[in-house]
C-alpha cells in the first residue's frame, strides 16, 4: 500500500510543494473569492430590495434590519401591533434568557476545562468539577475554586493539605478519591476525557448556535414591533400634513381622533 497515495496528496505534492508560485496563486484566488463573496453578502444586507416599500425607507427603517432579521411589515393597511405579537415577543425573550441560564454556565465551564481533564458533576447536588488522573478541582464560572484535591491527598494521612478541600463533603471526597486511586476510577476518567474531547465539538457549536438563533428570533420580533410603530407614525404624520394642507387647521377629534397618537 506504500505505492498508493490519495489523489489530494498527489495534487499538493505536484502543485503546492514543488511550485511555490502556484501555491501563492491558489491561495490568492481563494482569498479573493472569499472577499468577493463577503462583499456581495454585505451589499445585499445593506441594500433596499424592490419588495421593500419606499415608505419603509422614508420611515427610517435600516435596510440591514429588514434583510438580516427577515422583517416584513405589511403596508396594505395601517401597521398595527396586536397583543399576539407582543405576547410572542415576550415569550421568546423569556426563552432566550432561560437558554442563557441553562447553557451559559456549562459553556463557560467547558471552555475553562484544563487540558487532559473532563467535566463531571454529582447527580445529587448538580455541582460540577474538573478531574484528571492526578487531581480534581471545583468547576466555577467566574469565582476562584473553593477546593481541589490531588491523588496524593487521598493516599496520605490528613495534614495541612486538607485545607485545599475542607469545603468538600465527606461523601464527595470519598467519591473523588475512588476515582483518583482505583483502577476502575482511572478507566472511568480516561473514557470520560476521550468522550469529553468529542462532546466539546457539539458544545462549542450547538450551544452558541442555539443561543444565537433564539436571540435572533427575539430581536426580530422586538424590532418588528419597534419599526412597525415607526412606520405607523410616519404614515399618520404624512396623512395629517396632507389633511392640513388641503383643509387647513383641524382638531384631532371624531374621524381625526387617530392622529392623537402623534401627540403622545
Amino acid at each position: 500500500m506504500s505505492a498508493i497515495n490519495p489523489i489530494s496528496s498527489n495534487i499538493f505534492n505536484a502543485e503546492f510543494l514543488n511550485s511555490p508560485a502556484a501555491s501563492l496563486a491558489a491561495w490568492l484566488s481563494i482569498f479573493g473569492a472569499a472577499i468577493t463573496l463577503v462583499t456581495i453578502v454585505i451589499r445585499a444586507l445593506f441594500k433596499y430590495r424592490k419588495s421593500h416599500d419606499v415608505i419603509l425607507k422614508k420611515s427610517g427603517i435600516p435596510a440591514f434590519v429588514l434583510n438580516f432579521f427577515l422583517i416584513r411589515i405589511s403596508l396594505k393597511r395601517l401597521p398595527t401591533i396586536t397583543w399576539a405579537e407582543k405576547t410572542v415577543t415576550v415569550l421568546f425573550s423569556l426563552i432566550f434568557l432561560y437558554s442563557i441560564y441553562l447553557f451559559g454556565p456549562a459553556l463557560i465551564q467547558t471552555i475553562k476545562t484544563p487540558p487532559d481533564n473532563t467535566l463531571l458533576y454529582w447527580k445529587s447536588s448538580g455541582e460540577s468539577f474538573y478531574i484528571s488522573n492526578k487531581m480534581a478541582i471545583e468547576a466555577t464560572i467566574l469565582s476562584t475554586p473553593n477546593w481541589k484535591i490531588s491523588k496524593d491527598d487521598c493516599v496520605q494521612p490528613p495534614s495541612a493539605s486538607a485545607e485545599k478541600y475542607k469545603s468538600l463533603t465527606i461523601e464527595h471526597k470519598e467519591d473523588l478519591c475512588k476515582l483518583l486511586t482505583t483502577n476502575e476510577g482511572k478507566t472511568y476518567i480516561d473514557k470520560s476525557v476521550k468522550k469529553f474531547i468529542k462532546d466539546k465539538f457539539f458544545i462549542y457549536s450547538l450551544t452558541p448556535m442555539t443561543m444565537f438563533i433564539l436571540l435572533w428570533l427575539f430581536l426580530g420580533f422586538m424590532l418588528t414591533i419597534h419599526y412597525s410603530k415607526k412606520a405607523r407614525k410616519y404614515i399618520l404624520t404624512e396623512q395629517k400634513h396632507a389633511i392640513h394642507w388641503a383643509n387647513g387647521e383641524f382638531k384631532t377629534e371624531g374621524i381625526y381622533a387617530i392622529y392623537q397618537e402623534l401627540d403622545r
